[in-house]
């Protein structure tokens, strides 16, 4: 089976002070390409919710080697690369217009009741819907252990907007990603994202308020951690970045 490809025109609001595409543009842009996929195989949020179901992204592993500007334009790449139980698993690679891949990201998803709001198995319907793309060329699975935040070196907090909230009533995952880069703590140079994992244990809703906490694991690496105001965990991740270049 072929990918699903979309293209994409950089806009000005998807972009920071440098020109380039943010991370939470990036990442809306990923779902925007997830969602037109699975709504075209007959398994979107809409269709699971018919069924009492819905979507819920487990762990994303981005990593970019050239952001792309206001103005350029990307073709993304998606396919669905298995199925395990209750772990579904999709790629994507970016390319720009030359054909060169400057960024890839792989996924993984769950199927949750929204009624129980407990994970189940992936339903039949949905699993026969990707056994076209079995044995397809899939990128590595991000099943690693992150490391634990010991010592938090910055901690910055965020209100939820109801802007933040998705279809389910819960935080968008982009969200996540751009609280957890604006708590970066500052740096005597300019760097820019390069690697950027993060796993999602738990939703949160427009009561929470959002304490975001970060600690250096090496110059350049940071392990993160999003907890909600009564210290539950919400999300862990770890960031990876370089100087600029000149």
């Amino acid at each position: 089976m072929q990918p699903h490809v979309e293209t994409f025109t950089i806009r000005i609001s998807e972009v920071d002070a440098n020109r380039h595409l943010t991370p939470y543009a990036l990442v809306n842009l990923l779902q925007e390409v997830a969602w037109n996929h699975a709504d075209a195989l007959g398994v979107s949020v809409y269709r699971l919710l018919e069924e009492g179901l819905t979507w819920i992204l487990y762990r994303m592993k981005l990593e970019v080697v050239h952001w792309p500007q206001h103005r350029d334009t990307v073709r993304i790449e998606t396919i669905p690369s298995g199925v395990e139980k209750r772990f579904f698993y999709r790629g994507f690679y970016i390319y720009d217009t030359a054909g060169t891949c400057i960024g890839q990201a792989t996924s993984t998803w769950l199927v949750m009741d929204i009624r129980k709001r407990q994970l189940v198995t992936v339903p039949a319907f949905v699993q026969d819907t990707f056994i076209p793309f079995a044995g397809v060329a899939a990128l590595p699975k991000a099943d690693d252990r992150l490391p634990a935040l010991a010592e938090p070196v910055t901690q910055r907090t965020f209100q939820i907007r109801t802007q933040d909230l998705d279809v389910n009533g819960h935080v968008n995952n982009s969200v996540y990603f751009q609280w957890l880069i604006e708590s970066v703590p500052a740096s005597s140079q300019p760097l820019v994202l390069r690697s950027l994992d993060v796993l999602f244990r738990a939703e949160s809703s427009l009561a929470d308020q959002i304490v975001a906490q970060v600690g250096e694991e090496l110059p350049g690496r940071y392990v993160h951690r999003l907890l909600n105001q009564h210290g539950k965990e919400l999300v862990q991740a770890r960031s990876g970045w370089a100087a600029v270049a000149g």
